[in-house]
């Protein structure tokens, strides 16, 4: 037996590339990893068709629904969306500012699930920073939208960059 590391470098075409090499070894038992859902919407078919079990860490659950060789270690999203409609429900949240990365599968369920509440979003482009500028308009957007809550799903460096300038 023979373990094999294949590295993706954060790149959905790499890992595309990645699995089909793999998928061609005869002696495959098994995989293990794959932790980003965006990324994993590209793999999941390819290895749910082969049948070769598979354990990831997808927070979106209904990518791999259809296969049952594929395992996700993560609580699934929908968990999380239920909690957070439990305390949606509560009331003490009525107006929402959402500042969302974009092509991201995970930000994207959770915009759809609270999108009518949302007086103030903005998307970002994964490639995109947050300079000065920008900043600037989010911080006016928000709090022109006098939202309740600030709901943020970008990378760490930019949420701090956000949350930041409310500290005061």
């Amino acid at each position: 037996m023979r373990a094999v590391y294949l590295d993706d470098l954060g790149i959905s075409s790499r890992a595309e590339e990645n699995v089909k090499e793999i998928l061609a070894d005869e002696n495959l038992l098994g995989l293990v990893g794959c932790r980003v859902s965006t990324k994993g919407e590209k793999i999941v078919g390819p290895i749910g068709e082969s049948g070769v079990p598979f354990i990831a860490s997808f927070s979106v659950n209904t990518l791999f629904s259809d296969y049952s060789n594929i395992y996700s270690m993560a609580r699934g999203v929908s968990d999380e969306l239920l909690l957070l409609s439990k305390f949606l429900e509560s009331e003490a949240v009525k107006k929402i500012a959402f500042i969302g990365m974009g092509s991201d599968l995970y930000t994207e369920e959770y915009y759809e699930h609270v999108k009518d509440d949302v007086v103030y979003e903005r998307w970002f482009p994964k490639s995109e920073d947050i300079d000065e500028g920008v900043l600037g308009q989010i911080i006016s957007g928000i709090e022109q939208s006098r939202a309740d809550m600030i709901f943020t799903s970008l990378d760490n460096e930019m949420t701090t960059t956000v949350i930041e300038e409310f500290r005061d």
